[in-house]
């Protein structure tokens, strides 16, 4: 919001933003810095000069403000207290009540008394003896037991001597093992196996198992396993739910039983999703433009990312029977009686592939859309896949890709691309590249009469 001013320099008034400015430009402000203006000093009444027309100043001299303010404590006088000091009993002046000290040399030595009062040094001092060199020695401290570091260090490099438990012979070791029981450790082992043993029962299989009587913490279940399945209430390990969204029964562990979606993608999906119904004005992203809005592959990593990663999960889709969306030729569903499962075509071409390999005695079996192929084309990534992989008595198999000769007289490149990628994944693996026309199929076009 523009505001109306008036320039402390020039006069001149100007509209600005800020509340906060005085002069209407830089010029004047560097001029306002030159001038000087005149002053009327409040206690000897003489004219003195100031930078700012503006300025709280009112005495001409440090003076003059001083003798100004002597008169103003005169008549607000303070009253002045005879006190005796707390430290060396004097008299003095003070006004305050809550003054104590004459001087700061008392205040220092009455806080020095007061310490060594609290301290009482004489009296905090304890006697005790050294354990590692038997000298009597003075400490403030409490429980103290060697009388210095190096006897404590000399203390730990010292043996110790223990009695064992099984052969009752006396053994020396270092004093950090001086817990240690046995002298070796065949006779921990032999002492261990006259600890009697009782029976007792698995609080949940209720199966008879043996443990030590002088453990202290005694054992309520024969192994691990029963412990948490008595946590679990007797479940296993995991759970089968099914998919509120797609009625598929997925598998989830006990402790996330209460999983109700098989994938995120079901989970917020559809009325799953805080956004379903809402557009227009209610959606988040009314008036937004789209961040992929003048972008291409070629200029953005991002939309070649996503494409690669869209171009595997259709392909996927395909080789796994899951993609049937009609592509503008004829479509639809074969059954195979030989293979005894349902195939989806994509054009009449595969169709009559399908046919003919259903009638031919030397094949024994055959796959639609069998395996994805990744190849690279104009610097991206893409996927391909041949129409059918076909298995023959005498164990020969063939990667079959069905095209029209009207397509492989155009020669395009992308076709090209593919068909390297076939050769190279034939020659690596035990397969035969081949390419069906009409003339294969028995199709008559202009193309092969």
């Amino acid at each position: 919001m523009q505001i109306t001013k008036v320039c402390q320099f020039c006069d001149n008034e100007y509209e600005t933003k800020d509340a906060n400015r005085m002069f209407c430009n830089l010029k004047c402000y560097n001029n306002s810095m030159k001038k000087t203006y005149t002053k009327m000093c409040d206690w000897c009444n003489k004219e003195f000069t100031l930078r700012q027309k503006n300025s709280t100043q009112h005495f001409c001299s440090n003076a003059c403000k001083a003798k100004n303010i002597a008169i103003v404590l005169k008549k607000n006088e303070v009253k002045i207290i005879i006190k005796i000091c707390d430290f060396c009993k004097n008299e003095f002046k003070a006004k305050s009540e809550n003054i104590l000290y004459c001087s700061t040399s008392c205040i220092k030595q009455a806080n020095i008394s007061n310490v060594s009062i609290l301290l009482n040094e004489e009296n905090d001092l304890y006697t005790y003896k050294c354990i590692h060199c038997s000298n009597e020695f003075k400490s403030k401290k409490k429980n103290k037991k060697f009388c210095s570091h190096n006897c404590w260090i000399l203390s730990r490099k010292r043996s110790v001597v223990n009695n064992c438990l099984y052969c009752l012979k006396d053994f020396e070791v270092a004093y950090r093992f001086r817990k240690q029981k046995y002298c070796d450790q065949k006779c921990m082992g032999e002492y261990k196996k006259k600890i009697t043993k009782h029976i007792t029962i698995c609080a949940w299989c209720e199966k008879e198992f043996e443990q030590s009587e002088k453990k202290k913490y005694q054992k309520v279940y024969c192994s691990k396993a029963c412990e948490v399945l008595k946590l679990r209430e007797g479940n296993q390990e995991y759970v089968t739910n099914t998919c509120k969204k797609c009625n598929k029964k997925f598998s989830v562990k006990y402790t996330n039983k209460t999983k109700i979606f098989c994938s995120r993608t079901c989970a917020t999906s559809g009325s799953n999703n805080a956004m379903y119904g809402k557009c227009g004005v209610d959606s988040h992203f009314y008036g937004l433009e789209p961040w992929n809005k003048g972008l291409t592959t070629e200029t953005d990593e991002r939309l070649a990312r996503l494409g690669e990663k869209i171009s595997v999960i259709i392909a996927d889709k395909i080789v796994n029977n899951e993609f049937n969306h009609p592509i503008g030729f004829i479509t639809g569903w074969f059954n195979s009686k030989k293979n005894n499962k349902d195939y989806y075509y994509r054009s009449s071409y595969e169709l009559k592939a399908y046919e003919k390999l259903e009638k031919d005695e030397n094949v024994i079996s055959f796959i639609g859309s069998p395996l994805r192929i990744p190849y690279i084309f104009e610097n991206g990534k893409h996927n391909y896949i041949p129409d059918i992989l076909v298995t023959y008595i005498d164990e020969r198999k063939e990667l079959v890709e069905i095209k029209p000769i009207s397509i492989l007289k155009q020669k395009h490149k992308k076709l090209e691309a593919k068909l390297k990628a076939l050769l190279a994944y034939c020659s690596q693996n035990t397969y035969i590249p081949i390419i069906w026309t009409e003339t294969d199929l028995g199709i008559t076009t202009k193309y092969n009469k």
